[in-house]
């Protein structure tokens, strides 16, 4: 049986927190809901095999931990394509 444990947050905050800092004043223009599902299933895309991204962004995996590197996750989604995407003002 494999145990699990809590990797913490994948970013410092909630990935709603996240987006809404993002988008900052224009947040209202965009799908809020969509962008931070496409964004949690991005990460989940470049996490490594075993570790998995859940709700606002909380990381489980394999006990003993699998190291890897947050920051090159994160900058491996574009994060602004994903907007980009769900921008009413475009699709209107």
């Amino acid at each position: 049986m494999t145990t699990t444990t809590d990797y913490g947050q994948i970013v410092g905050t909630t990935l709603t927190d996240e987006v809404l800092t993002a988008l900052g004043e224009h947040a209202d223009t965009f799908d809020l809901a969509a962008i931070v599902a496409d964004y949690r299933a991005a990460i989940q895309a470049q996490l490594p095999t075993g570790v998995t991204v859940h709700g606002e962004g909380v990381l489980y995996g394999p006990y003993p931990r699998i190291e890897f590197d947050r920051a090159a996750v994160l900058e491996a989604v574009d994060f602004w394509a994903i907007v980009a995407r769900h921008d009413s003002a475009i699709r209107n």
